[in-house]
């Protein structure tokens, strides 16, 4: 089969590079390349270019006009180098061996390696194939992976640099160009010019997050997840899972596919939700059961905030005595440094009271924000829309005095609707009468039908075959004796209580009239609740259940206490 594949020149090129290539130590990470080093000089070449290319001969007016047409592509793939690439990202790449790499990135190489191999044409259908070759002998990183287009783009800057430069000596590259550069550089001179800037347009129209899942070996390990959770979430957490594989590896001096590989031993090792999750031991409580697991120790810093971070409202309380009590001892010091009368102490001490406590707080709260980063909730993905086990209703408890404040409330229900149209969705309002010192009203009639024929048209509107996603469940008044007036049992708290009864026992006896077709709505799992007076941004919704449905966030009852909630 490997022969087979080999028969493609791109792949045997990456399989080759595979083969000669050797890594410097492990302490020892990727020497800095001259052309990352000199973007700001590019800026400045790139002026000098465009001069150059203005005043250019008849005979290389093909190169100055490729360069002139497209400067923005060059300008564009320098600032997206700049923001991709920064030192510390930089310095993680792990450097080649030998006396020709002089230790330089190695994705800088593959890099390189693509361009030439595929004729400087570069796509996703000709990267794809070479990194996966390239990795069944030598597998990359996820930084190396994260920097191939940084890598790509720097490889097509020295591409047009070289080229450039010998259709206009006069124009000074800003850098010394490498052996791997010069090989691919090897063409026709505006052919370099012209495939270069080409390249970069299509650099950019690369969805690279396609590009790292289908080939990162982290992330096919990681998608092998016994919870089965993994391959549903939204990219950015896939992204911190992944980050903390990267940590791990990097504080224990272990291959992160080793690491990866070790978790999933982990994770099948407990059946139990959710410690059959790979996200419970890699961002989760597990962490600190599997970092023991696989010998590695948190650096000293994130060690001292962890535990401290056990007894947060411990912590928080001596942060603000301590914080009191040096507000306090400034004035005091002041009033014992000019002698003050008993009296003049009294009027210190209730002048700085409420100024010394409410600097305090502000202080202590101010500095946690900075020592406490926010911490984001893992999600699922729903960008196609929200699971069927995961159906949603919305509901919008209201209280409706007359027939005429229903038509706002139906447009508020609809507009919830229209910024958040999922089929997964239920739409629905929970109404109540005004209260009143008698269980009926002469208005009473009109406010249902009016309720009732509101939800009925808004289905018709955007329902089909006799159905649709709105719905309205009506409840009589009660007695209340405490306050000597008849009202909705409870209010809200009792509406969406109600509310839940129906959908876990079908209990329908609260409510005296409905409208829409509510034995859907059994089919629910989680209950999100809008007030009349509030507008729900566009997908919010969606976002929120792809939240609460990851089993990180499930909440769970132990002892009789909710261990862990929102």
């Amino acid at each position: 089969m490997a022969d087979v594949e080999d028969a493609d020149p791109i792949v045997a090129a990456a399989h080759e590079l595979a083969r000669r290539h050797r890594l410097v130590g492990l302490a020892r990470r990727a020497a800095p390349l001259t052309t990352w080093s000199q973007l700001p000089a590019l800026r400045a070449w790139l002026s000098m270019a465009r001069i150059a290319a203005g005043a250019a001969e008849p005979q290389s007016s093909s190169a100055a006009e490729w360069l002139l047409d497209n400067d923005y592509h060059v300008q564009r793939a320098i600032l997206q180098i700049k923001e991709d690439m920064p030192a510390p990202f930089y310095r993680r790449l792990p450097g080649l061996a030998g006396e020709a790499a002089k230790g330089l990135p190695r994705i800088y190489a593959l890099a390189h390696g693509l361009l030439h191999a595929s004729h400087l044409q570069i796509s996703l259908n000709t990267a794809i194939p070479f990194i996966e070759r390239y990795q069944d002998e030598e597998p990359l990183s996820i930084a190396e992976l994260w920097a191939f287009p940084a890598m790509l783009r720097l490889a097509c800057l020295e591409l047009l640099v070289t080229g450039f430069g010998r259709i206009f000596p006069d124009v000074a590259p800003p850098f010394e160009v490498g052996p791997d550069a010069a090989k691919s550089a090897a063409a026709d001179d505006t052919e370099c010019v012209s495939r270069a800037i080409a390249n970069l347009a299509v650099i950019s129209t690369i969805q690279w997050k396609d590009f790292f899942d289908r080939t990162s070996r982290v992330e096919a390990i990681l998608r092998l997840d016994p919870a089965e959770v993994y391959p549903h979430m939204d990219f950015d957490t896939r992204d911190r899972y992944r980050h903390a594989i990267e940590q791990l590896s990097d504080h224990g001096g272990l291959p992160e596919l080793d690491v990866a590989e070790r978790l999933l031993v982990q994770c099948r090792a407990n059946d139990d939700v959710p410690a059959d999750h790979v996200g419970y031991w890699l961002v989760g409580d597990g962490r600190p059961a599997f970092e023991d697991a696989i010998d590695v120790r948190p650096l000293a810093l994130e060690s001292i905030g962890r535990r401290l971070l056990r007894y947060p409202a411990a912590l928080y309380t001596a942060a603000l005595f301590l914080a009191g009590f040096v507000s306090f001892v400034v004035p005091a010091l002041y009033l014992a440094l000019v002698e003050a009368t008993a009296i003049g102490w009294l009027l210190g001490i209730a002048l700085t009271t409420l100024p010394a406590t409410i600097l305090s707080v502000t202080f202590v709260n101010w500095v946690a924000t900075l020592l406490v980063s926010p911490r984001v909730l893992p999600k699922l993905d729903f960008e196609k829309g929200i699971a069927d086990d995961c159906r949603t209703a919305v509901v919008m408890p209201v209280l409706v005095a007359h027939p005429a404040d229903v038509a706002a409330l139906l447009q508020r229900l609809e507009g919830h609707y229209l910024g958040n149209p999922d089929p997964g969705l239920q739409f629905v309002l929970l109404s109540d009468h005004a209260d009143a010192d008698s269980d009926s009203h002469p208005g009473d009639a009109d406010v249902e039908a009016a309720l009732e024929n509101g939800v009925k048209r808004l289905n018709d509107t955007y329902g089909s075959a006799g159905s649709g996603p709105f719905h309205m469940l009506h409840r009589p008044r009660l007695y209340n004796p405490a306050q000597s007036v008849w009202m909705g049992w409870e209010r809200k708290r009792g509406k969406l209580e109600q509310f839940n009864g129906y959908i876990l026992r079908g209990d329908l006896s609260p409510f005296s009239r409905t409208a829409g077709r509510i034995e859907a709505l059994r089919e629910v799992r989680f209950v999100v609740t809008a007030d009349a007076d509030t507008r729900l941004p566009t997908g919010v919704v969606n976002r929120m259940v792809a939240t609460l449905a990851h089993p990180l966030n499930k909440a769970s009852v132990v002892a009789a206490r909710d261990a862990r909630s929102f």
